[in-house]
């Protein structure tokens, strides 16, 4: 695993940041009259600060769609790429993708962005906070 992380990151214990992209559309919380500029400005913004205090990476999660659901629809993840992919010109570390209980669309994520990594539960069933948890992966 040292190999690996050195690899993608430069060093064996990366400081990860996190990029939390604000409520998406079809989110209870998600705030139309800001749209998808207001997503992609607030992103913006906490990818410049994270990058300029020298983190090593950046994960963009969709922390903010609550309640959070085991599979996403799929304008969600559409949604998540489309904001990476118009930051991804700023971005000088390596980054990667969660999208919060739903390891597939995780994947799909990564796999669309050309994220270097994953955060996301795969295998297992798990006591969580929305009560048992099988992934699909």
């Amino acid at each position: 695993m040292t190999a690996k992380f050195r690899k993608v990151f430069g060093n064996t214990k990366p400081v990860i940041a996190m990029v939390h992209i604000g409520a998406l559309p079809g989110s209870p919380l998600y705030d139309s009259e800001g749209g998808l500029e207001r997503l992609i400005a607030d992103a913006r913004k906490d990818l410049t600060a994270l990058q300029n205090a020298g983190v090593d990476a950046v994960m963009f999660g969709n922390e903010n769609d609550r309640p959070y659901e085991f599979k996403v629809d799929t304008a969600s993840t559409a949604t998540m790429a489309f904001i990476i992919g118009r930051l991804k010109s700023e971005i000088t570390v390596p980054f990667g993708v969660n999208v919060l209980w739903d390891p597939m669309s995780t994947v799909a994520l990564a796999a669309a962005t050309g994220a270097a990594f994953v955060r996301e539960i795969f295998t297992g069933t798990y006591a969580s906070d929305m009560g048992p948890w099988t992934p699909d992966a």
